[in-house]
């Protein structure tokens, strides 16, 4: 877990502490809650693992053969239909891809964007819009260089060479074949 990450999370259990929303949405770059003036009725979070269905070699590790899905969560809130602030905040943040951090109950889930905003109507709510907003998780992956010594690689061509410079080629006169320096013995060519 990141510094970034672990700081978030401790601003949200700080901030968690004195607001007793259920539901809570925030930009993850700056911490602040976004779609303030809307009403959550629920929301549900999915972690999930992809367990490989192919069996694993006596002695592998398990670990091997699961791989994380992303999470994803889908939050059903209600907009007044007059509130046109709030439409465009969702389309906002749905458009510009913005990492959110999303908090229900408990649980605080980050780098998450918005993947759909269906919208629906119905009698119970004439003059709201009800949207069922789907998250998914971003995942990250960091690469990281290892520079290796020449003993240290197997294959000595691939290992990392430091301040060789430019490498420039030799012409060279390559060497006839077996059969061109018969052929030229015979008919008495150079």
């Amino acid at each position: 877990m990141s510094i970034l990450s672990t700081f978030t999370n401790i601003v949200l259990h700080i901030k968690q502490k004195s607001d007793f929303k259920n539901i809570a949405i925030y930009e993850q770059k700056n911490n602040n809650e976004v779609f303030q003036n809307v009403k959550y009725l629920d929301g549900s979070v999915s972690d999930d693992l992809k367990v490989m269905e192919h069996p694993k070699e006596d002695g592998a590790t398990i670990v091997d053969h699961v791989v994380d899905d992303p999470k994803t969560a889908v939050i059903r809130l209600i907009i007044a239909d007059d509130d046109v602030e709030s439409l465009n905040e969702i389309l906002n943040y749905y458009k510009d891809r913005t990492p959110l951090t999303i908090k229900i109950k408990n649980e605080i889930y980050s780098n998450f964007i918005i993947s759909a905003k269906p919208l629906k109507a119905d009698v119970e709510h004439y003059d709201k819009t009800v949207y069922d907003l789907s998250f998914k998780e971003v995942m990250v992956a960091k690469t990281v260089y290892v520079k290796m010594s020449v003993p240290q690689v197997k294959n000595k061509t691939n290992a990392s060479k430091i301040k060789t410079g430019q490498k420039q080629g030799i012409k060279t006169k390559a060497k006839p074949s077996i059969l061109r320096t018969w052929t030229n013995k015979i008919t008495g060519r150079k």
